[in-house]
C-alpha cells in the first residue's frame, strides 16, 4: 500500500490508471483528452488534475504500470543465461508492448516533451543488467566493458527506435528486429569467444532480414 494512502483511494488510482490504459487503446493519445479520462474514470475533472497533474503524467504513470506487468514475467527462471536471456527479455517487452499498440506508441510524444519522464529504467536496468552481467561472469566480457554502460546504452537507443514505430517508419514486424539489432551492434565489441560469435550471427541475420524489407518495400 503507498504510504499515506487509504485503501479505498489506492483503488481509485489502480481504477484511473486502467482505464487510461483502455481509452489510449482505443483513441490514441491525441484522441483523449483529460475531460475523457475523467469522465471514463467516474471522477471529477479536478479529482484527475490534483492527483496527476496533466494529461502526460497520467499517462506515464499508466504505461509504466503495464510496463511493469510485462516485466514481471520476467523473473520465472526460463533457463536462459546471457545473451540468449536478452533476446528472451526483447521479445517479450515488444510482445507485451504490440498487445497494445496505440497506448504503447502514445509513448512517442511524451518522450519528445519529456525525454527523462519515465521511471521504467529501474526494471530495464534490473533485467537487462542480469543478462550482460552473465555474460561477463562466463568470461565474455571485454575487461575494458561496464555493465551499467552497456545496460544504459541500450535504453537510451531505444527512445530512438519507439518514436520511429510510432511515426510507421519502422512497421510492427520490424521492431523487434531493429531492437535486437541495435543491443547487438552495442555488445558486438564488448564481447569474447562463443557469445561474440553468437551476436556475430544473429547481427548478421537481421541486417540481411532488414535490408531484404527495405528493398521489397522501395519495389513496391
Amino acid at each position: 500500500m503507498a504510504r499515506g494512502l487509504s485503501e479505498r483511494q489506492i483503488m481509485r488510482r489502480a481504477t484511473i490508471l486502467s482505464r487510461a490504459r483502455e481509452l489510449m487503446e482505443e483513441r490514441g493519445y491525441d484522441g483523449v483528452t483529460m475531460r475523457d479520462l475523467a469522465e471514463r474514470s467516474g471522477v471529477a475533472l479536478k479529482t484527475l488534475y490534483d492527483i496527476y497533474g496533466s494529461k502526460d503524467d497520467l499517462l506515464v504513470k499508466a504505461i509504466e504500470e503495464r510496463a511493469r506487468l510485462v516485466f514481471e514475467g520476467l523473473d520465472r527462471d526460463t533457463g536462459k543465461v546471457g545473451f540468449d536471456r536478452l533476446m528472451m527479455i526483447v521479445e517479450t517487452q515488444w510482445r507485451g508492448a504490440l498487445e497494445v499498440p496505440n497506448l504503447t506508441k502514445s509513448v512517442a510524444p511524451i518522450l519528445n516533451a519529456q525525454p527523462g519522464a519515465f521511471t521504467i529504467e529501474d526494471a530495464y536496468m534490473k533485467y537487462h543488467r542480469r543478462a550482460i552481467q552473465e555474460i561477463a561472469e562466463a568470461g565474455e566480457l571485454a575487461p575494458w566493458a561496464d555493465v551499467d554502460f552497456l545496460v544504459r546504452l541500450m535504453l537510451v537507443d531505444q527512445g530512438p527506435i519507439t518514436i520511429l514505430w510510432s511515426r510507421d517508419e519502422i512497421s510492427s514486424d520490424q521492431l523487434l528486429d531493429f531492437t535486437v539489432m541495435m543491443m547487438s551492434q552495442i555488445l558486438y565489441p564488448a564481447t569474447l569467444g562463443a557469445t561474440r560469435e553468437a551476436i556475430g550471427r544473429v547481427l548478421e541475420d537481421t541486417y540481411t532480414k532488414l535490408r531484404h524489407w527495405n528493398v521489397a518495400n522501395m519495389r513496391a
